[in-house]
């Protein structure tokens, strides 16, 4: 914490209340969240996002498999038609 000169109480008190809350503010997001700073909660959400991304390209890939095996099989039925579009 930076050194306060004593030209007005007032300022001193506003200061140290501040730093106060800040501390309590990380405190609470550190127990609550598991990250203690804003910086580190925009890391994570990044993080999150990305993994977010990367599974939902893993499962479009697998889908968009099983929909080609499906019109590769020449055992499917041949009233599928409209179901196979549909997919």
């Amino acid at each position: 914490m930076r050194r306060t000169h004593l030209r007005g109480h007032t300022n001193i008190l506003k200061r140290l209340l501040i730093h106060a809350a800040g501390f309590n503010l990380g405190l609470v997001m550190r127990t609550s969240i598991g990250v203690g700073t804003p910086r580190r909660l925009q890391g994570a959400l990044q993080a999150l996002l990305g993994s977010l991304a990367r599974l939902t390209n893993s499962v479009r890939a697998v889908l968009d498999s099983l929909k080609a095996d499906l019109h590769s099989n020449p055992l499917r039925p041949f009233d599928c038609e409209p179901i196979c579009r549909a997919a």
